[in-house]
C-alpha cells in the first residue's frame, strides 16, 4: 500500500509524528484533520516570531489555525452528515482567516517573508484535502438523502482520490456557490 507523503500513516522513525494507533477511530484518522493539525504546527513558529506590539495578531492567527482542526473534529463527532458539512465549511472559513493573517504578516513586514512562505504549501494542501472531504460529504448527503442521526464516517481515502488536483484553493468559494442550492436573483427596479 502506497502511503501519502506527510500523512500520519507513515512508519515510525521517518521524521513524521506518530499517527493514531490501529485501535483509534474517529477524527484523528481523517486526513483533513491531520493536515490541519500539521498546519497549526507550521503556523506556531510564525506566531512566535510576531513582536509583542502585535500580540493581538499572534493570538488571532493561532486561534484561526486551531479552529481549522477543531471544526473538523467537532463536526466529525456530530450525528449527521449535514452537521459535518456545516463544520467543514466553518473549517474552510478559518483556513481563509489563516491565509489573510499570513498575508498581513508578510505585507506589513511583521514577520520575514521566508518564514511566512514556509507555511504556504501546508496551507494550500490543507485546503485541497479539506475541500475534497467537503465534496465527498456533500455527495454522500445527496446520494443518501438521509438526514437521520447516525455515525459520520468517511470512505477510506475516497475524498483524496476524488479531489481535483488542478483545483486551486481560491476556487473553493466559486465552487461552493455554484453547487449550493441558493440561487441569487438580480432584479432591476
Amino acid at each position: 500500500m502506497m502511503k501519502e507523503p506527510g500523512a500520519r500513516n507513515q512508519e515510525p522513525g521517518d521524521g513524521q509524528q506518530p499517527g493514531p494507533a490501529a485501535w483509534e477511530s474517529g477524527f484523528r484518522r481523517v486526513i483533513a484533520w491531520q493536515k490541519a493539525d500539521d498546519l497549526f504546527a507550521a503556523v506556531y513558529p510564525v506566531a512566535n516570531a510576531i513582536p509583542n506590539r502585535d500580540y493581538w495578531l499572534r493570538s488571532q492567527i493561532l486561534r484561526a489555525a486551531r479552529s481549522v482542526s477543531a471544526n473538523i473534529a467537532e463536526g466529525h463527532g456530530r450525528g449527521t452528515v449535514r452537521d459535518y458539512i456545516r463544520f467543514l465549511e466553518t473549517a474552510i472559513s478559518s483556513l481563509n482567516e489563516v491565509e489573510n493573517d499570513l498575508h498581513l504578516l508578510k505585507r506589513n513586514e511583521i514577520v520575514s517573508s521566508t518564514l511566512v512562505d514556509s507555511v504556504e504549501p501546508m496551507r494550500v494542501e490543507t485546503g485541497k484535502v479539506l475541500t475534497g472531504l467537503l465534496r465527498a460529504m456533500r455527495r454522500k448527503l445527496m446520494s443518501n438523502g438521509d438526514w437521520q442521526r447516525k455515525q459520520v464516517s468517511e470512505g477510506k481515502g475516497i475524498y483524496m482520490m476524488e479531489a481535483d488536483p488542478e483545483l486551486e484553493f481560491d476556487d473553493v468559494a466559486s465552487w461552493l456557490l455554484a453547487r449550493s442550492s441558493l440561487r441569487l436573483e438580480v432584479t432591476h427596479g
